[in-house]
């Protein structure tokens, strides 16, 4: 097509979406940002800033990736960034093979990256995990496990007595991972979000509301 023109590209995880911008000749009023076919589309009748069009679709992007539309593993805090973090702290990312070392090893950002880096602070975490179990009585029947999810934090299911925790939390600081914990370790008692469920989560972390604010407005450390 004669007025399409490759204006920028977007790197998620380890793969490169392109940018593709279309002048439109004939009228239309608004500039269309669009997701297809592996790359990303942008149609205008209006003179465009390349700079500002590349900025909002990366505002764009995440919202698709939280979404699952684009489905990777791994998305940095910014997209195009040269960071991530790990348990609140911040590493640079080796542009050379997409990787990060993380007590002396490397991780390479792929679509094994979560798994990976899992095994590595598992112990950590779980910790953090039976310090509170039996801090708040709650029995060892429960497990810990994590995967990838689209809309939660964490789950507590009583029939197989697992409690499962986002891959994303794994770039927090374990205090605020401990919010987490704490509220899906009071499911136990309260299978609601009653005044009861809050009052045993107050009891043992009195600043549960404080780091679960850190999470929301994604202050790691």
């Amino acid at each position: 097509m004669k007025n399409e023109e490759i204006i920028g590209n977007i790197i998620i995880g380890n793969k490169e979406f392109p940018i593709i911008y279309i002048h439109k000749k004939r009228y239309q009023r608004y500039t269309y940002y669009r997701f297809k076919d592996d790359h990303f589309l942008v149609t205008s009748f209006y003179k465009i800033n390349k700079k500002e069009v590349v900025n909002k679709i990366n505002e764009f992007a995440l919202k698709l990736v939280k979404k699952g539309i684009i489905n990777e593993d791994i998305i940095s805090e910014k997209l195009n960034n040269e960071y991530l973090y790990i348990l609140g702290d911040k590493y640079y990312i080796n542009k050379v093979d997409n990787s990060v070392f993380y007590k002396d090893k490397k991780i390479k950002i792929d679509n094994n990256y979560y798994k990976n880096l899992i095994k590595i602070l598992y112990d950590d975490i779980f910790s953090l995990f039976e310090y509170y179990r039996k801090m708040m009585n709650v029995p060892p029947i429960y497990k810990l496990s994590f995967r990838k999810m689209k809309t939660r934090l964490g789950t507590n299911s009583r029939k197989t007595n697992k409690i499962t925790l986002s891959y994303d939390l794994l770039s927090y600081s374990l205090a605020n991972i401990s919010s987490v914990i704490v509220h899906e370790l009071a499911h136990y008692y309260y299978f609601d979000h009653s005044k009861n469920f809050y009052n045993e989560i107050y009891r043992y972390l009195p600043n549960y509301d404080e780091l679960t604010k850190n999470i929301k407005r994604r202050i790691y450390k």
